[in-house]
């Protein structure tokens, strides 16, 4: 499996501490689902995204869809706030590898 992580949130400092507590990988980031959207439409190795589902630009089940039909073998995480008040979890995390409540305990990704 490539050693690239994805991640998509659209706080610079969240992405900056998950970068942190990811040292070994080579981390790309990304602030928006589109901008996810393109960066997997290109060639590329990531291994796993860890995808915030709070993005605004583009519904998180979207980007879930696009990412899916661009590489349907790729590591998807998502990070949800409460995976009993989001509607749209458990058709999400058929879609998906796993999920990461938010606030993650960033010592357990390390």
């Amino acid at each position: 499996m490539p050693d690239k992580v994805l991640i998509v949130n659209s706080d610079q400092g969240f992405r900056e501490e998950l970068k942190d507590a990811l040292e070994g990988y080579e981390v790309i980031e990304a602030a928006s689902g589109q901008e996810a959207i393109l960066f997997m439409q290109r060639a590329n190795e990531i291994g796993v995204i860890l995808l915030d589902m709070t993005i605004q630009d583009i519904p998180a089940p979207d980007v879930v869809s696009a990412i899916r039909k661009t590489d349907p073998h790729v590591g998807l995480i998502l990070l949800i706030e409460h995976p009993s008040k989001n509607v749209d979890f458990q058709e999400l995390k058929e879609a998906a590898d796993d999920y990461i409540e938010k606030p993650p305990d960033i010592s357990a990704l390390r």
